[in-house]
């Protein structure tokens, strides 16, 4: 299960040890509810284990966010793939 939370004008995504980060809905600039990887290479993937996890959600953001991955390390990323339990929640807002 991979939670998010809901918070005012945030949402933040956590993937257990993976990855943790949260993001302004008016700082996404679209998202795609799919499991192919996105053209630009530079994109994050939110996944223990990169080879055996699909994402079903791409964001591609406006101005780049600070993801925390595993073993603390922070990025700051401009695309954002991860499995969200229920990707829909895009759809809402």
């Amino acid at each position: 299960m991979r939670p998010i939370q809901i918070k005012d004008s945030t949402i933040t995504i956590c993937n257990g040890l993976a990855a943790e980060t949260s993001i302004y809905f008016d700082n996404i600039e679209k998202f795609e509810l799919t499991t192919k990887p996105p053209q630009d290479t530079k994109a994050i993937k939110t996944a223990l284990l990169k080879g055996l996890e699909e994402h079903n959600v791409v964001l591609y953001l406006k101005e780049p966010i600070q993801v925390t991955l595993l073993f603390g390390i922070k990025k700051l990323q401009l695309r954002f793939c991860s499995t969200l339990t229920t990707p829909s929640i895009f759809l809402r807002y």
